[in-house]
């Protein structure tokens, strides 16, 4: 439960932004995006634009900041951090993969994720989605303490991590921003418009799903049944326990949403927006990229050719996923 002492909640806000500044400064380094908030702020507004903290893994896994281990970095801000440790194999197969370094970047947007200086499908967020989020969570009972209360500021806190692994033999250490990111946006950006002049009408899918106290749902009022009789995939396996249903109900839960545009996956909860999964700037482009250059789909596949056909296939088709209109909205019984 958030404090009502005024005094009490600057506290918990500020105290944590202040630990945070200076575990910065034991061990940081430049982001993608550094200073954008800064410099779009205005005069009156709450602004914390710092440096990413750099976690460096040797060879056995251990993480260290700044040439401490994680510990002492903690000890550094008077908190208690455990050592991170993934483990000799956990960095070998990555280096395998050449994951030379994952950015994690808070900004006013969202949290931006990077992987060999490709942005991945990320989160994104404004204002009012983090108010709505707050909110809801607050609904449902969960208590996420100070974090909670930092949560209306996460558009102001401009900073991230910047996880380094090390090279294996013969890599060429790549940039914190692939400088072919930007182009890859712009392509995926331009088929999707392409796309959408070409077809006039873009494909749209929207349907309600009403669940019922024992778990069992119907859509346009067929039950699963019914609609195995239509196109036979096993749909009673969208069936919930019946306790999970009515615990939604019971925690004030009456809809969530789900839709899709070509900025990217929109979630929603009681009509009220959510963060989002944001594909709308080479996200998924990027992806099929770095799975295409790791060797990890040769790995898990043996070297089947089909298995990179079908990523050559969901390449082609990202502009018609991407453009569609699709959306579903699941409703809870009431308590």
């Amino acid at each position: 439960m958030l404090t009502r002492n005024p005094q009490m909640r600057r506290l918990t806000v500020i105290l944590p932004l202040m630990l945070f500044a200076l575990l910065a400064l034991a061990g940081c380094g430049p982001r993608a995006g550094g200073g954008d908030v800064a410099r779009a702020a205005g005069a009156s507004d709450v602004v914390v634009d710092l440096p990413a903290i750099y976690i460096d893994f040797d060879a056995q896994g251990m993480g260290t900041i700044g040439g401490m281990s994680v510990s002492q970095a903690g000890q550094l801000i008077g908190q208690s951090l455990s050592d991170v440790n993934l483990g000799a194999d956990t960095v070998k197969t990555i280096a395998q993969y050449n994951i030379q370094h994952i950015q994690l970047i808070n900004t006013d947007q969202g949290l931006a994720i990077l992987v060999n200086g490709l942005r991945v499908p990320s989160i994104g967020w404004n204002a009012e989605v983090l108010a709505n989020l707050q909110e809801q969570l607050a609904m449902l009972g969960t208590d996420l303490g100070s974090v909670g209360n930092l949560l209306p500021l996460a558009g102001n806190f401009n900073t991230g991590i910047v996880l380094r692994f090390p090279l294996a033999a013969g890599r060429e250490p790549l940039p914190l921003l692939d400088p072919k990111a930007a182009e890859l946006a712009q392509r995926t950006q331009q088929a999707a418009q392409d796309y959408a002049a070409g077809v006039g009408d873009l494909p749209t899918i929207k349907f309600s799903v009403d669940y019922t106290p024992d778990g069992t749902w119907t859509v346009q009022g067929k039950d699963a049944a019914a609609w195995e009789e239509t196109l036979p995939i096993g749909w009673d396996g969208f069936d919930l326990e019946p306790e999970v249903v009515q615990g939604a109900a019971a925690a004030g839960l009456k809809t969530l949403g789900i839709s899709t545009n070509p900025e990217g996956i929109n979630f929603s909860l009681n009509g009220k927006a959510m963060p989002t999964i944001t594909w709308g700037s080479g996200e998924m482009t990027n992806l099929i990229q770095l799975l295409k250059d790791s060797g990890v789909i040769d790995q898990l596949s043996g070297g089947n050719p089909q298995v990179s056909g079908v990523l050559d296939l969901g390449e082609q088709l990202l502009p018609t996923i991407q453009a569609a209109d699709f959306g579903m909205t699941v409703n809870f019984p009431a308590p």
